[in-house]
């Protein structure tokens, strides 16, 4: 959507032949002058010529370029070629007296700051975009005070994350020296970790990466207090993080970004302004088109027009550049009573220009446009719709040289030309340039446009998300301006989350990813993995992968307690023979539960003791019921007899006797995969039920954080056992410290099951890899997309998606370090020539034929 931008609204009314009254205020005492030197000072007419020429030109000089101005700069600058700290020129510029109560003490005023967290707002629908442009008018019209918009570019700095990081690998590899693991697996750790650290580091350093930080200064006018409660409740009412900076802040950002490296030790005594020392910096050299502060090399463009259209958030394209420079944008309301009058005044002016013009046959298009826009505005403001504001945009190029800060400046120029604003440096008026960047709310540029409040809404400056880190997080990937999010998804709402995406987008490789390092993030770690792509990284780890088959030696044993008690693992029992043998009746019940009782009695196991017994096996329930089958009435043969046959099938000869043992996992292990790829389909509802009820145990036991990925859930979602088991998971696990990962590649799995849908409504975190047009309408639907979101997973490279984490969207791209890659890959070519797939050969098969009597 276009918004209107009105050309300058101050108007010069022409006197006298196309001359403002300023002009020919220079022009009478020039025309005199000239006058003395032709008619009396007795110099041929010839002559006379070349001493009237200079005043000629000094005259053009003041009348048309503004020569009043020009010489203040050229004084100004001459005068302060460079100033150095505690001097007064310097202590004008840098007015800190004092920081505390969480503000900036001034000479003759008071300073608050807030930062303010920007939101992603090119990845919002049409709809939310005119919602968050309308209340940021709103937020706009309710100021009757300055504000200063200050946007500062520094380096990246995870020095906190990478240390939290080794903190919890070494947590990690205390209890892998417990466990007794070997020398092998603690130095993988190490390795894996050092590697990752590296790696960021490296794609920091590499491309250049610059972060920034968002600021609003606000200066003082009635009550300090209430200006910064104004701004932070319309702020807020948008969507945006908002924090006012603390004195301990405020100190460390000063020191930071205008001292910058100054280290300098002092006694408070040997200084009268220790304030001032302590932020300002040591030395400013001020040269023509740019400044030296310290080391380093700042040159600003000044933007003095704008297009009479502009796109909405147009700056979007300059703020989120990973270019070193900063922004400063100064917004000062006008009082509605003068500029009411100033408005009247311009408009006569405009229109008697019109009508002179109209007279002498002049066609003049851009004084009629202005005058419409003029008379717009007027209206507007006596309907009380918007408001008018006198603003200000400088961009401060930055550099370690006079060159790298020029190349800077003209790349901004370019981008600036590419969107049809008009800039220009400020020549000669470097220090008031200086003087205009810092985040101190004080406009000595003054360069100055008059744009109402709907043209200053499309300059909306918090439109693209930057470093948000949370140091307890981990690396999910990239967003697209190269800033790395690190997230914490146990301090979400819930630790649920989804990945969705099509076959081949990289979803394997983001979860394993993922896996990786929130285990070594002090995270226990289950899966459930249908086709044994989690084995390689378990083994890495030294986890337990219980392969599930009729020749596995892992099994669950479905008399085993697993951690319920006696009477809980009663119940849980019903509920799993009513998946073995269908549908039960009261006395089928009453039976299987009459026998349960006594088949664990035999183990001495009751509800007064049941911990650290060994418990039955499937056969030993077999035989109990054959013992109450012997001693019961007749009446109940046939159904003791129907359910000895069904039981039967998972006994010594069954074909299900593999479950019929002990159950074989080590409890102890932190990392644990559920390889369910090749088990029996007649008894997978069965073994899926002992699994997610051993999830649902290890959830319970402890709160320490746990993450459960269930790979390919659509399979699971399919049936009703499994599904409401994961439903129960879903709904509980925020309790215990628990998040629930699932993968799936089409929506409908969710949409179509309970689970599904309570997995929906109860996800913090959901990300979207490249998706299929056939399901990406209901993609879209579902997560509330907006087109730009659309096309983009429609055409998103491998490992590229949306990330939609709570009510944030941002594009993500999964990153990983060598070892990182070599440990989670999942393309085939690559785990060839790991040599991670090998071609056993093939066994010889012998042809035996034996006769069988029938009639035996």
């Amino acid at each position: 959507m276009d918004y209107d931008i009105p050309p300058e609204l101050k108007h010069k009314g022409k006197i006298l032949w196309s001359l403002t009254l300023s002009q020919i205020g220079y022009a009478i005492p020039a025309a005199i002058i000239i006058f003395f030197i032709l008619f009396k000072t007795g110099l041929p007419l010839q002559y006379s010529w070349i001493p009237a020429m200079p005043v000629v030109l000094l005259a053009g000089f003041f009348m048309f370029f503004d020569g009043v101005q020009h010489c203040k700069d050229w004084y100004n600058h001459f005068r302060n070629p460079e100033i150095e700290v505690l001097s007064a020129t310097l202590k004008e510029i840098v007015d800190i007296q004092k920081v505390k109560n969480d503000m900036v003490l001034q000479s003759n005023a008071k300073l608050a700051i807030l930062e303010v967290i920007p939101m992603n707002f090119m990845l919002k629908t049409d709809e939310d975009k005119e919602t968050v442009i309308n209340g940021f008018q709103k937020f706009l019209n309710s100021l009757d005070f300055p504000i200063q918009v200050h946007i500062s570019s520094n380096p990246i700095s995870l020095k906190q994350h990478f240390q939290h990081v080794h903190e919890r690998v070494q947590t990690r590899i205390r209890k892998l020296k417990k466990q007794k693991e070997g020398e092998e697996a603690i130095n993988y750790c190490l390795s894996l970790v050092d590697d990752y650290c590296s790696f960021v580091r490296g794609v920091l350093e590499g491309n250049n990466i610059r972060n920034r930080h968002f600021y609003i200064i606000i200066k003082e006018v009635s009550d300090l207090a209430m200006q910064v409660k104004i701004c932070t409740e319309n702020l807020t009412s948008l969507g945006l993080k908002v924090r006012k900076l603390s004195t301990e802040q405020l100190s460390h950002f000063f020191h930071a970004y205008i001292a910058k490296s100054k280290k300098k030790k002092i006694q408070a005594e040997q200084v009268d302004d220790v304030a001032h020392f302590l932020y300002a910096p040591e030395k400013i050299v001020f040269k023509s088109h740019h400044f030296i502060v310290d080391d380093a090399v700042g040159k600003v463009l000044v933007v003095d027009g704008y297009p009479h259209k502009v796109d909405m958030s147009f700056l979007d394209k300059i703020i989120s550049s990973g270019e070193e420079y900063d922004i400063s944008i100064h917004i000062e309301p006008f009082p509605i009573d003068l500029t009411m009058v100033r408005l009247n005044r311009s408009l006569q002016d405009q229109r008697f220009d019109l009508y002179e013009d109209t007279k002498k046959g002049i066609i003049n298009p851009s004084l009629e446009i202005k005058f419409k826009s003029t008379r717009k505005v007027l209206e507007d403001l006596q309907k009380g719709r918007q408001k008018l504001f006198n603003v200000s945009l400088y961009i401060m190029c930055k550099g370690k040289s006079v060159e790298e800060a020029d190349l800077l400046a003209k790349r901004v120029k370019a981008d600036l030309d590419g969107l049809m604003i008009q800039n220009k440096v400020p020549a000669f008026r470097s220090i008031h340039a200086y003087a205009s960047m810092l985040p101190l709310a004080n406009n000595k540029l003054n360069i100055q446009k008059n744009i109402h409040t709907k043209g200053l809404a499309a300059f909306f400056p918090f439109s693209s998300p930057f470093l948000d880190i949370q140091n307890t997080g981990i690396l999910l990937g990239l967003n697209k301006n190269r800033i790395p999010v690190i997230k914490d998804v146990f301090s979400l709402t819930n630790a649920n989350g989804i990945c969705l995406a099509t076959s081949g987008s990289g979803k394997s490789f983001f979860t394993k990813l993922m896996l990786s390092r929130q285990y070594l993030n002090g995270c226990d770690i289950l899966i459930i993995d249908p086709q044994g792509e989690y084995l390689a990284i378990t083994e890495h780890y030294k986890g337990e992968s219980i392969t599930i088959s009729k020749n596995s030696d892992t099994i669950i044993n479905p008399l085993d307690l697993m951690g319920h008690e006696y009477l809980e693992k009663r119940l849980s029992l019903m509920d799993m023979f009513q998946i073995m043998f269908g549908d039960l009746t009261e006395i089928q019940k009453a039976i299987l539960d009459k026998a349960i009782d006594l088949t664990y009695a035999r183990k001495d196991i009751n509800r007064d003791t049941w911990k650290a017994k060994t418990p039955p096996k499937m056969q030993d329930l077999y035989m109990v019921m054959k013992d109450l089958h012997r001693n019961c009435h007749s009446q109940e043969k046939v159904t003791y007899r129907a359910l000895l046959n069904r039981l039967r099938m998972y006994t010594e000869g069954g074909v299900f006797s593999f479950l019929n043992r002990d159950t074989n996992i080590n409890f102890s292990k932190d990392f644990i995969c559920f390889n369910i790829g090749n088990m029996p389909k007649q008894v997978k509802p069965l073994v899926m039920y002992l699994v997610l009820d051993y999830v649902y145990m290890r959830m319970k036991e402890s709160l320490k954080r746990k993450l459960l990925v269930i790979d390919e859930a659509w399979a699971m979602l399919q049936t009703a056992e499994e599904s409401s088991y994961v439903f129960e998971i879903v709904k509980t696990c925020r309790k215990y410290n628990l998040g629930l990962l699932m993968i799936t590649q089409d929506v409908a799995d969710l949409i179509n099951s309970k689970a599904g849908h309570a997995v929906l409504a109860n996800t913090s975190y959901t990300y979207l890899l490249r998706q299929k047009s056939a399901i990406m309408r209901s993609v879209q639907t579902t997560f509330n997309l907006s087109q730009a979101e659309k096309e983009y997973l429609l055409t998103a490279d491998k490992g590229k998606g949306i990330l939609i984490m709570e009510n944030e969207h941002q594009e993500l791209e999964v990153i990983a370090s060598k070892k990182e890659h070599e440990l989670i890959t999942t393309n085939p070519d690559e785990m060839v020539k790991k040599g991670e797939k090998k071609k056993g050969k093939k066994k010889e098969q012998k042809d035996v034929n034996i006769s069988l009597d029938l009639k035996q």
